[in-house]
Order: C-alpha cells, then structure tokens, then sequence
C-alpha cells in the first residue's frame, strides 16, 4: 500500500488515539529507537514526527506482545502499522464529524496489508452458492422477486417496531468472545456459540440449574473442525458451512465435549479425538435449519427478528472491505460497500445474539470469532432495518439466517 508523505506528516502531527503513550513509552523502553525507513516514506517528515509515530509503533508492539526477527521486518511492519495509523486517523475524524456511524480502532492486526489480513482468516474465497459446501444443493434463484437498489428503500407491509429490545449475551447465554487464529474455522466457531446459547438458556429457564454461571459451559470449537468433515460438507481450517456442521455432525451425536476437554488447537490434521473427554449434559442438538427459504431467495428483516426472539442466530456474512473490518472499533456499521443488494458471496460467519438502539439508530449485536481485542469486545453492531425484505442487508445478513434447537428428550435420557 503506498503511503503519501504529506498526508502522513499531517496525520502525525494531529492528536492520535495512542498519543498519551508516546511520551512516557519513548522514556522507558530500551526499543524506542527510530528505524531507518526507506527515504520515499519519510521525505519531508521531521524527526519528530517520525520519532513519535516510531514510538508509538513500539508502544504497540509491548501491548500486543508482538515480536520480529530481524529489523527488515519490523520496519515492514513499521511501514504497515503507519498506513493503519493514517486510515485509521482519517477515518475518525469523519466519525467525530459525525460523517460516519463507526469508528476505527488499533488491534492486534494493525501491522498487516488488508490482504495479509484476508489471508490470516481465509476470507478471499467466497461462497456464491452453497453447491461446494452442501454436497450438490444449488440455490434458486427468484427471478420474479422485486430487490429494493438501495438499503434505504423500506418495507411496505409492516408500518411500525414492533421488536422489543434483546441481548442474549447481557442475559448471561453468550461465551465471551474466542479467537480461531490463523484457521478458516468462523464456521466451528458460529455454530458452536449458536450450541452453547441454546443450552444456557434451554437450562436457565427450565430452572434445571441454579443460575446462569452454571448453565455457561465453553464447548469445544475443536471438536467441530475435527469431527465435521468433508463428509459434512465442512473442510477445517479451510472454510465450512455452520448448518452443515450441526445437522450432519452434531445431530447425530449424543452429546459434544467442553473447551477445556478438548482445546482449540487452530490445526486440522489430527484427527477427531471424541474418545478423550466427556460429553457434557444436554448437548444434544436437533438439525440446523434456515431462518428464511434460501431456495427462493427469501430475505427478510422481520424474520430474522422473529427468530432472534428465540434464540440466537448464525448469519453469514461478507468481510469487504478488508481494512474496514480489519480495524473496526465499535459504533454502528453501516458501509454500502459491505455486500451487494441482490446477491452477496459470503466469507464468514457470525452469531447474532441481540438488537438494541442507540441514539435513536436501531443495530443488530454480533459475536465474532477474532478475540476480545477487536471491535466491541470481540463484538460488531450492524445498522438494524426492521422493515427490509428482498435485499441481502448490511453485509449480506439477511441472506443466509441459521438457527438450531436442543434435542430435550435425547438430551434428557
């Protein structure tokens, strides 16, 4: 990514979101060092400027415990760290303008190209159609459906929200955020999360354990890319499909085994090693099924919503563009240039588990699968359209809305 020098001496001058670090950071560590950049990045900047950014840069490094093997690279990562800074300062200052809904934050990815990030997560190849990953199903599409050109277009059937405000993660059903790493498992981790926030809150409200601490257990990611293989429509670290996994590994077993019985390794060659752990009570899942008829192209808002009513959702998503996601930081996302209107390829998967308003703009909640460092906790709000029906949404959401139910009288024998 090439870098314009007068943007950069601009942008390191003003006022950045880790410049109360600087000062106490280039006294204390022994690494604060300037690095000789290449002369086409640093013509025309003073030595401060680039001494504070430098230092910054450093501050980050010791937050993030990261670390490079020689200087080569840690001024690559310098220089991509600078082209972070730079967007990432641009853009909140349209956010503080109040331009933009969302804003942009450093984690522990600031050091990549986007596409180092798209690679990092596996996000460049796009399902168009389920036909690789479902085993020969192909979507129809509706050709007689209307799809509104733009997500400001509202419904006509429905006159008011008639929604209720929902957060499945402050009622105590959501695991915190995890991280799948360096593995193509958004998938695993969706569907997992979508298994445990059934059977929390299954247990919690059928008064089948004390209180919630005890309903909560972390099941094992795993186990998932393990088990559910090709033979499930689900390929490990290189990509899956969440309803696949559940209906055609999860339903039909007895029950699935605990983080802590079996840990995330990020890895997809060793086997499935079931044998090892314990399955944990009422771990016995029904079939994964759609929220809408993806065969006709069926999207819509309103059901979506009726169905986060009862437990929360796995939705598929697009990642694009890249940088966005890459250091988002939290608000409300709302890119048009997230998605396509008619038909969105979707990358990765997400667990949504509420809606809320905030400030008079109403959002959907997301759990993601990239740690607790990114985004909101570990978390994305999308603008919510309560009313939008035949158009994919923000993102593609709308498209692909999975759900599952506890199987009660196998999870009970």
């Amino acid at each position: 990514m090439k870098i314009h020098n007068a943007s950069i001496i601009v942008l390191l001058r003003a006022t950045s979101l880790l410049s109360s670090f600087s000062s106490a950071f280039i006294s204390s560590s022994e690494d604060s060092k300037v690095l000789d950049l290449d002369e086409d990045l640093i013509i025309g900047a003073t030595s401060v400027s680039v001494e504070s950014s430098s230092a910054e840069f450093d501050h980050w490094i010791f937050q993030h415990s990261k670390s490079y093997s020689n200087d080569s690279e840690k001024k690559t990562r310098l220089r991509n760290w600078m082209a972070t800074n730079n967007k990432i300062q641009s853009h909140n200052k349209r956010y503080a303008a109040g331009q933009v809904s969302w804003y942009m934050k450093h984690n522990e990815y600031s050091d990549m190209t986007p596409d180092e990030f798209a690679d990092y997560f596996h996000l460049h190849n796009k399902v168009n159609s389920l036909e690789k990953v479902m085993g020969g199903f192909q979507i129809v599409e509706d050709t007689n459906s209307e799809t509104n050109t733009a997500r400001k277009l509202r419904g006509q059937t429905i006159l008011t929200d008639t929604s209720e405000p929902l957060d499945y993660d402050d009622m105590g059903f959501v695991t915190a955020a995890k991280n799948q790493g360096n593995c193509g498992s958004c998938w695993a981790f969706a569907a997992v999360g979508a298994l445990e926030s059934v059977r929390a809150k299954y247990l919690f409200e059928n008064d089948l354990l004390d209180d919630r601490t005890e309903a909560l257990v972390v099941l094992s990611d795993q186990e998932m890319i393990d088990c559910a293989g090709a033979n499930t429509g689900n390929y490990g670290c290189n990509g899956g499909w969440p309803k696949s996994a559940i209906s055609r590994y999860t339903a039909k077993q007895n029950g699935v085994c605990s983080e802590e019985d079996y840990p995330y390794e990020a890895k997809d060659n060793l086997g499935c090693r079931t044998s090892n752990c314990e399955n944990i009570p009422y771990t016995t899942f029904g079939k994964s099924k759609y929220v809408t008829s993806v065969r006709n192209n069926e999207r819509s808002a309103p059901k979506i919503d009726e169905a986060l009513d009862i437990n929360p959702l796995i939705v598929a998503v697009v990642v694009e563009p890249y940088l966005d996601w890459m250091n988002f930081g939290g608000g409300i996302y709302n890119d048009p240039a997230c998605g396509d209107d008619s038909y969105t390829g979707v990358n990765h998967a997400l667990l949504l588990i509420g809606r809320g308003e905030e400030n008079g703009n109403s959002y959907w909640r997301f759990k993601n699968s990239w740690g607790k460092n990114w985004g909101e906790d570990g978390y994305i709000r999308f603008e919510r359209q309560w009313d939008l029906e035949n158009n994919d949404g923000v993102c593609g959401m709308l498209r692909y809305g999975m759900t599952t139910t506890l199987d009660v009288v196998q999870s009970e024998k």
